[in-house]
């Protein structure tokens, strides 16, 4: 039976998430079509906070409106929603069983429950929800995927294949789910004439998203166990492109390179694994501690920081708008937001970020460092080499304020100068 690679399936969570948070960014203003009464008004009300960021004002709006009509479920359900986004996880579970159980055949709250319940871990419990709720909505392809996911969390592989077997059928254009189905009938005996269907759900995923990194990692993961390193290393290679953070896959490619007789390649990126795999736990441990204090800024900002410098941006930009929702000021989530938007290419939305963590975090040399990369990428360079000025008079001897020096001074055509800033900064050990 082969070896599930995806850690603890949080990857693989991540298109349930995309799927329920848009339905969840839209129910609010369902609710507000109907016709008025005052839990809709609120809800409509809500709705419009939510538009401008006011998240707390929201919450605070549907925390009322729920203490005003407490047997109303759908005061309950869309003062979960709000809690959920704006990361009252609390509130939510409880607000969320509070509509459950007066509205007890309403589906969506149910799939809503099963997933806040499956990220806090209480595998248990969510698989027992999106149970329920999969019942209620037999033909919502997304519960089902969702379902599915959980039982496969419980290893109740045999389950869970048929499960999303049915997610399937409902949504064949679902690539994520062909990758949840392949990865699962991986896990079955090879007496089960389903484990076959593995690698034909799997490459049926790539074809739908030949980027999905996921799907590349286990189906080399598979040739490997086959015995078929030379087959294996291109999507595992492939794997890393595509997602550089996918820790597991530098450990399966660096045993499918020596077993192909590259062994020096193969040293290397199993020492590559080794080194990320450490920041992966911190960041595991990170997450842990998030789910019991999710309104405590450092540990988001420094789980965002290992999401850098493991270039998942998704995950750091979760954590930074996040970090932002709960306090709107804090200069070293705009300064590291900055980075993040200059790595997306969203330059001028990255110059903007920088300038807020000037303005909040006060003479701050991150932020303004920030500043310079943006205003370089924007050809700005006159402005960039003004700023450079004083960086370089607080840090002379910083390699990248140099090398940062030489591109603004080239923008502007002073190429003697741009190479004396090239050569001071190789002189500081900086290279490009």
């Amino acid at each position: 039976m082969a070896t599930l690679r995806c850690g603890r399936y949080d990857d693989a969570m991540k298109a349930i998430i995309l799927l329920l948070t848009s339905w969840l960014l839209g129910s609010v203003s369902s609710l507000s079509a109907m016709p008025q009464d005052p839990v809709l008004e609120a809800a409509e009300e809500a709705d419009q906070l939510l538009r401008v960021g006011r998240y707390q004002d929201a919450l605070t709006l549907l925390v009322n409106t729920a203490r005003k009509h407490p047997l109303d479920a759908r005061a309950h359900e869309a003062l979960a929603q709000v809690a959920q986004r704006a990361g009252h996880v609390e509130l939510a579970e409880q607000a969320f069983r509070q509509a459950a159980q007066l509205d007890p055949e309403n589906g969506r709250v149910r799939w809503s429950l099963g997933f806040l319940l499956y990220q806090r871990d209480r595998t248990a419990e969510a698989t027992e929800q999106l149970a329920r709720a999969a019942e209620l909505l037999p033909g919502e392809a997304g519960v089902q995927q969702a379902y599915g996911l959980s039982l496969f969390a419980m290893t109740r592989f045999d389950e869970a294949v048929d499960v999303l077997q049915e997610s399937a059928r409902l949504d064949p254009m679902n690539a994520e789910t062909f990758y949840l189905l392949g990865t699962a009938s991986a896990q079955l005996p090879q007496s089960d004439p389903r484990s076959g269907g593995a690698e034909p759900a799997l490459l049926e995923a790539l074809r739908l998203q030949p980027a999905h990194a996921r799907a590349h990692h286990q189906l080399g993961a598979m040739l490997l166990e086959r015995g078929q390193p030379k087959d294996a290393i291109p999507h595992l290679e492939q794997a890393i492109a595509i997602q550089p953070s996918l820790v597991p896959a530098y450990f399966s490619l660096g045993n499918a390179l020596i077993r192909s007789g590259k062994i020096e390649k193969g040293r290397e990126q199993l020492e590559l694994f080794a080194s990320l795999e450490a920041t992966k736990r911190e960041r595991d441990t990170l997450s842990r501690l998030i789910q019991l204090r999710p309104n405590e800024i450092e540990l988001r900002l420094d789980r965002a920081r290992l999401a850098l410098e493991q270039n998942d941006l998704p995950a750091a930009w979760t954590d930074l708008e996040a970090t932002l929702k709960l306090d709107s000021n804090r200069a070293q989530a705009w300064t590291m937001l900055s980075e993040l938007q200059l790595r997306r290419d969203e330059v001028n939305a990255a110059l903007s970020s920088a300038d807020k963590a000037y303005e909040f975090g006060g003479d701050d040399q991150n932020a303004r460092r920030q500043k310079v990369k943006a205003l370089l990428r924007l050809q700005r360079f006159g402005e960039a080499r003004d700023l450079l000025v004083s960086l370089i008079e607080r840090a002379p001897d910083d390699p990248e304020l140099r090398l940062l020096q030489a591109d603004a001074w080239a923008g502007l055509g002073e190429e003697e100068k741009a190479e004396a800033a090239r050569q001071k900064a190789e002189e500081l050990g900086g290279r490009r």
